[in-house]
């Protein structure tokens, strides 16, 4: 018994490899444009994946599936969010001002994605 996961998550977090987790507990790690087979110890189960903290949806599989991780919106969004922010520091001049901002923001960008799901477990169908 087994399923099929591949992962296209994008240039983003692809320097570091996804742990997956069945029930709570890591069956292994999968790099960017990657596709592995995962024994199952059951007929079924739930999977998640993390990365550094960031987390995924959990997603209920049974033998044979197939999933694939893709990012969320939210996270292809962050990147050019936390860029922009960053350019529009540069226009404070004041020096602990513009530490306060970046702190924020900074503050604000990792709580969302430890709070957020930042992957998408989704089931597809065979070609």
């Amino acid at each position: 018994m087994s399923i099929t996961i591949y992962r296209k998550t994008g240039w983003m977090g692809s320097g570091s490899k996804i742990d997956i987790k069945m029930n709570g507990e890591k069956i292994g790690r999968i790099e960017e444009n990657q596709e592995v087979v995962v024994n199952l110890s059951e007929r079924n189960g739930t999977i998640k994946v993390t990365q550094w903290g960031i987390k995924s949806n959990e997603l209920e599989v049974q033998d044979g599936d197939r999933v694939k991780i893709k990012p969320t919106p939210f996270y292809i969004a962050s990147m050019p969010l936390i860029l922009l922010l960053n350019f529009m520091n540069i226009f404070i001049h004041d020096f602990e001002y513009k530490t306060v901002v970046f702190l924020m923001i900074l503050f604000f960008i990792v709580f969302s994605m430890y709070y957020f799901n930042m992957f998408n477990l989704e089931l597809v169908e065979d070609k």
